[in-house]
């Protein structure tokens, strides 16, 4: 079995992926390892059959902002830990992008929260959980939030 050295921690500044930062950071301690904490976001882009809306330059710099100062008191929260935690901040398709940070930043593990949605509204807006899980070339645990409505 191959030891625990780094932990990829995904979050989305939710209760399920704050749940999962504290697992993640617990675990870390506990094994010694360090901790990326990563926050992956899309630019919204709306596409139509005659063309496409893209989110202003002004736009995705707010949003970018607005996730890096998250990004950052997250960390901040948890750097009296006894344990390396850093921070990463991506833009692009939060799965494709978490299972291509787990092998760049070659990760032993990833520890992620998942909403718990059922029905129509896992469907309209999938899981991106799931969709690690099917794809992560490292083990996978997940912390399950509250299930929304």
């Amino acid at each position: 079995m191959r030891p625990i050295q780094r932990i990829l921690a995904p979050i989305d500044f939710t209760a399920a992926s704050n749940a999962s930062l504290e697992y993640a950071i617990d675990l870390a301690v506990a094994l010694k390892a360090a901790v990326l904490v990563v926050h992956v976001y899309q630019i919204p882009m709306y596409s139509f059959p005659d063309g496409a809306i893209i989110t202003s330059s002004e736009l995705a710099a707010k949003l970018s902002d607005a996730a890096q100062k998250n990004l950052d008191a997250a960390v901040h929260l948890h750097e009296q830990r006894g344990v390396s935690v850093s921070a990463m901040l991506v833009s692009g398709d939060p799965p494709e992008e978490i299972v291509r940070l787990a092998q760049v930043e070659k990760a032993d593990l990833i520890v992620l929260g998942t909403h718990g949605r059922r029905g129509l509204s896992r469907a309209l807006v999938g899981s991106v959980a799931e969709q690690v899980l099917r794809t992560s070339p490292v083990p996978v645990v997940t912390m399950r939030g509250r299930i929304e409505p």
